[in-house]
């Protein structure tokens, strides 16, 4: 059996923000206990991997410093945690708290932000507050912040969406010449339709991005795209990049425990098929390596279509069957959404 290494903690789904491509469901309030989290973190870090590597997520993360601080309080005086075997990601965030408060957790912990912008202005319209009104000043002031006070370059997440999608690259190049280069991105799943032609223009933008990677390379020897570098290491090691059912523990706000960091977005019956558990002490280790070669879409209600060959080749991604809220996509859905994550596959392997 794989050993477990990596865990991710959604302390709730609490947010201060009403993302039009977020599928976590906001209408009920649900928050993990302590005793839930410290329980599985007593679990996981009984686990024998010799190195582990915990995430956390929300929500917005940030509004349940709280809990953040008993974890890693946690972590630093139970006799079982050592630095050198545990990894703390940076913590995900919308990027719009940034307070005293938080700055002296991070600095104290030496731990950082993983930020979320879509790129500029315009790219950013997706990612609204409760009001209606853009976040986009907010998380660029905190940005600089961070950067300033923290003395540390944060990571920038991207999340593509049909509707941004043409400015792919204009954005990659808006944050590099602004001095953030720690760059992630991900294209929307169970929240948006990918028309055949939006694919299209990403691919051509991801080209033009790889086509500047390289330009950049020649004539800095320290330029480094984070997520081109990241990607093709993922490849070479996992395979497709993008999927890590199975792979990952995921404690959920919920109180449930899944194998899958996008659970949030599937209906009831898809749920039940990647939770491995309600509490610590009964986690199915087997259910969760089955999981890793689980072929979720053939085995789903779009198993007539499994002979596309874009659902084929990449049969265990559960994500591509949902919209928002565990709505079951169309069968057009699916294959252009497959299409995209393959294509962006290809040119990967075809650059790297």
């Amino acid at each position: 059996m794989n050993e477990v290494t990596d865990a991710l903690i959604s302390f709730s789904n609490h947010c201060n923000l009403d993302c039009h491509y977020c599928f976590v469901s906001k209408e009920r309030l649900q928050r993990l206990s302590w005793k839930k989290v410290e329980s599985f973190l007593v679990w996981f870090l009984n686990q024998p991997a010799p190195f582990k590597r915990i995430g956390i997520a929300g929500g917005e993360p940030l509004l349940e410093i709280g809990l953040i601080k008993k974890t890693f309080s946690f972590l630093k005086k139970n006799k079982i945690y050592d630095f050198r075997k545990i990894t703390m990601s940076d913590i995900v965030t919308n990027g719009t708290i940034l307070n005293a408060e938080i700055i002296d957790f991070l600095k104290k912990e030496k731990t950082g932000l993983n930020f979320s912008l879509d790129g500029d202005r315009q790219s950013n319209r997706n990612r609204i507050f409760k009001n209606g009104k853009g976040c986009y000043d907010a998380v660029w002031k905190n940005m600089a912040k961070y950067r300033d006070e923290i003395s540390r370059d944060p990571i920038i997440s991207i999340t593509i969406a049909p509707n941004n999608a043409d400015k792919f690259f204009s954005n990659i190049k808006f944050l590099f010449d602004n001095g953030f280069y720690r760059i992630k991105f991900s294209p929307t799943v169970a929240s948006d339709r990918w028309p055949d032609c939006d694919v299209d223009i990403f691919i051509n933008e991801f080209k033009k991005v790889i086509k500047y990677y390289r330009l950049l390379k020649k004539t800095k020897k320290d330029a480094s795209l984070y997520f081109l570098d990241e990607l093709s290491k993922k490849m070479k090691d996992q395979g497709f990049f993008n999927c890590s059912l199975g792979r990952q523990v995921v404690l959920s706000y919920d109180g449930h425990i899944y194998a899958c960091p996008l659970v949030q977005s599937f209906d009831r019956e898809s749920k039940e098929l990647v939770k491995i558990g309600s509490l610590p002490g009964t986690i199915g280790l087997k259910k969760l390596e089955s999981l890793r070669s689980c072929d979720c879409l053939k085995n789903s209600r779009f198993k007539n279509s499994y002979n596309h060959p874009y659902i084929r080749d990449i049969g265990r991604m559960q994500c591509l069957l949902f919209e928002k809220h565990g709505v079951l996509a169309d069968d057009r859905h699916v294959k252009s959404t497959a299409k995209l994550f393959l294509q962006i596959n290809k040119e990967i392997n075809q650059a790297f």
